[in-house]
């Protein structure tokens, strides 16, 4: 039994570096994450990752090609969130 089972983990930034970590970390621990990245492919990648490993993982966010989100509803009880997307390269926040 995981320390997260029973829960759902947001996590954003999942298409690599800490947030493929915190994501592939938190299936191994029971949640069922949902994650987003603007980058489909390595965000597809972390979901692939994910599921062979035994985990849950649905990808949460994309970019229509107008920019406008495209969002999957998650349940906000029992939810672990975290945010680890960055800035863009080339872009001042």
């Amino acid at each position: 039994m995981g320390r997260l089972d029973g829960k759902r983990a947001l996590i954003s930034g999942t298409g690599g570096g800490i947030g493929r970590a915190t994501a592939l970390l938190c299936a191994r621990e029971g949640a069922h994450v949902v994650g987003c990245d603007l980058h489909a492919a390595t965000s597809d990648e972390t979901v692939g990752l994910v599921r062979a490993s035994g985990g849950r993982m649905a990808d949460g966010v994309r970019r229509r090609s107008g920019g406008q989100p495209h969002r999957t509803p998650a349940p906000a009880a029992g939810c672990v969130v975290q945010d680890m997307a960055g800035p863009l390269p080339g872009r001042q926040q």
